[in-house]
């Protein structure tokens, strides 16, 4: 079983041509903007808007009826037992998961960057039985500077 994120309720195609309709108004709005009275603030700015980008995502996570909770002893990279468990894996960074009620947990990293070590590591839990995929467009924590990185085992690993 592969993971399909259309399946699982956060890939919305209705919902993206709704959004697409909207944007010459966006577009406009943007446009009217006068940027060059905010040039020394630039860094603020892009906070500002990897903000409202944060609370967007994690908007459309709550309405497709996904909850975000910590990441548990049944996550990838985790070592340990039932009350000890720990992860020393390179690529665990901001950790989540999301549950909804009948769709599989989706374990979610969010690391600055993905070195090859950590690359080396994901491919061994690809051959363990999980599905990973990886993408900046999703990433909740500072978006714009981190990479989601969303794993799903499968029923079978």
């Amino acid at each position: 079983m592969k993971m399909n994120l259309g399946k699982t309720g956060i890939l919305d195609v209705q919902g993206w041509a709704k959004a697409q309709k909207r944007w010459p108004a966006l577009v406009e709005a943007l446009q009217s903007l006068r940027l060059e009275e905010v040039e020394d603030q630039e860094d603020d700015l892009c906070r500002m808007l990897e903000s409202v980008l944060w609370l967007i995502r994690r908007q459309d996570l709550k309405r497709a009826g996904w909850m975000q909770r910590r990441w548990d002893r049944h996550g990838p990279g985790v070592k340990g037992g039932a009350h000890d468990w720990y992860t020393d894996a390179r690529w665990i960074d901001h950790p989540m998961r999301l549950t909804k009620t009948g769709a599989p947990t989706i374990y979610v990293s969010e690391p600055y960057n993905l070195s090859d070590e950590g690359i080396l590591e994901l491919a061994e839990l690809v051959k363990k039985g999980w599905d990973i995929h990886i993408s900046a467009w999703r990433a909740v924590h500072f978006p714009g500077h981190t990479l989601a990185i969303w794993m799903v085992r499968h029923p079978s690993g």
